[in-house]
C-alpha cells in the first residue's frame, strides 16, 4: 500500500471515528478553527494522528497538529493560491496553483519534506503550462501529471526526472477540441478526469488503453447536458464513478448535477438531487468507500449544502443545517472534513 494511503487511514483515528467525548450527531457540522480569515477555503487535506493542511484562495498553506483546533502557516508566500494539495507516492505534500505575488500566471507545483522544506517543482519557466496549476495526479508509477486551470493541457514529469514534457499526442480525439481539465483522479494505476472543450458536452477522460498512461479518450457523460462538470470520485477504485457539477445558466438559480457509472465510465445516468441543490464543487470518498460526500451551494443564493451517502445506500442524505456556500471536502472512514466561503472550516459524520 503507498504511504498516501496509508497516511489517509490513519488519519480517520484523529478527524473520522468518534469518541466518548464527541457530542456531535450526523445531522450536525462542526466548526473548526479555520485558518484562511476571510478567504476561502478551496482544499482540505487529512495525515496521520490529527496532522490536516488547508488550502486557501491567496492565502497559502496551513498546517494542523490537534486534528484541527489549531492551524500554523507553512508557505512563506501568504499571496499563495491554493487550488488543491495531495500526497505523492511517498506520501509527500503537493500544493498546485499560483503565487498571486508574481507577476503573470505564475504556475506552481511545490513539494514539501521537512528536509528539504518547499522546493519548486513546476513555474513557467518549464516545458509546463502556459496558467495556473488547476490538478495535479499522481499516477501508479509515480509519474506526477498537471493540468491547467484555465486552458486544455497537461504537463507529465515521469518517476525520477526533473523534466517536464507537454505531451503533444496526449489528447486522443479532434484537433482543436482536446477539454480543459477540471479534476483528475488516479485509480487503477491510470489517470482520469473530467473535462470539457466549451462548446460541446463535458466529457468523463481515461486512459485509451489501460496498459498506457496516454493517450486520453473522451466519453460524454451526458449528451444534452448544457453546463459543466467539476468533479470526479470513485468508491472502488475505478469500476464506480461519479461526476457533479452544474447545468447552465450559470447564476444563483441553476441546478446541480451528478451523475452515476457503474461500468468504468462507459454508460452514465443522472442522480436525483435535492431541490435546493445548487452548483456541486466537490465529491469524495473514504478509503474504504462506504462514506461518500458532495458539497457546494443551494440555489438561489441562499447558502452552503453537505450531501451524505453511507454504506451501499445510492441516496444522499442532506445535513439540515445553514452553512455558507462550501467548496471542498475531505472524507475518512467516519467522518468528513469541509471548507469554503469566508474561510469556513467544519467537521461532520457520516452515519
Amino acid at each position: 500500500m503507498p504511504l498516501s494511503a496509508v497516511l489517509f487511514f490513519l488519519s480517520l483515528h484523529a478527524f473520522g471515528c468518534r469518541t466518548p467525548l464527541d457530542s456531535s450527531e450526523p445531522d450536525e457540522i462542526d466548526p473548526l478553527s479555520g485558518p484562511c480569515g476571510p478567504r476561502p477555503v478551496t482544499s482540505v487535506l487529512l495525515g496521520a494522528e490529527g496532522l490536516g493542511w488547508v488550502g486557501c484562495a491567496g492565502g497559502g498553506v496551513h498546517r494542523t497538529l490537534d486534528a484541527g483546533a489549531s492551524f500554523e502557516p507553512m508557505h512563506a508566500s501568504d499571496r499563495l493560491e491554493v487550488r488543491q494539495l495531495v500526497f505523492d507516492e511517498q506520501g509527500l505534500l503537493l500544493a498546485c496553483g499560483q503565487d498571486l505575488a508574481s507577476p503573470g500566471p505564475d504556475t506552481l507545483l511545490l513539494r514539501y519534506s521537512a528536509e528539504a522544506g518547499w522546493e519548486r517543482l513546476l513555474s513557467n519557466g518549464d516545458r509546463g503550462l502556459q496558467g495556473p496549476c488547476g490538478r495535479v495526479a499522481v499516477d501508479g508509477a509515480g509519474a506526477l501529471v498537471v493540468s491547467s486551470a484555465g486552458e486544455p493541457g497537461l504537463a507529465l514529469r515521469a518517476p525520477d526526472d526533473t523534466t517536464w514534457q507537454r505531451p503533444s499526442g496526449w489528447w486522443q480525439g479532434e484537433i482543436g477540441e482536446s477539454p480543459i481539465l477540471y479534476d483528475l483522479v488516479q485509480a487503477r494505476g491510470a489517470l482520469y478526469g473530467v473535462g470539457a472543450d466549451l462548446i460541446s458536452p463535458p466529457v468523463f477522460v481515461a486512459p485509451a488503453w489501460r496498459t498506457r498512461l496516454l493517450p486520453l479518450v473522451g466519453t460524454t457523460v451526458d449528451p444534452d447536458l448544457d453546463g459543466e462538470l467539476w468533479a470526479l470520485a470513485t468508491p472502488d477504485d475505478g469500476e464506480t464513478w461519479l461526476v457533479a457539477g452544474r447545468a447552465w445558466p450559470a447564476d444563483d438559480w441553476s441546478r446541480g448535477v451528478l451523475y452515476r457509472s457503474a461500468d468504468g465510465g462507459s454508460d452514465w445516468r443522472s442522480m436525483a438531487l435535492p431541490p435546493s441543490a445548487g452548483w456541486v464543487r466537490d465529491l469524495a470518498y473514504s478509503p474504504d468507500g462506504r462514506c461518500g460526500v458532495a458539497v457546494g451551494h443551494r440555489r438561489g443564493d441562499q447558502g452552503g449544502f453537505v450531501l451524505v451517502r453511507s454504506g451501499k445506500s445510492f441516496d444522499w442524505r442532506e445535513v439540515d443545517v445553514i452553512l455558507p456556500p462550501l467548496r471542498t471536502v475531505a472524507v475518512v472512514d467516519g467522518g468528513f472534513v469541509v471548507g469554503g466561503s469566508q474561510g469556513f472550516l467544519g467537521r461532520g459524520w457520516c452515519e
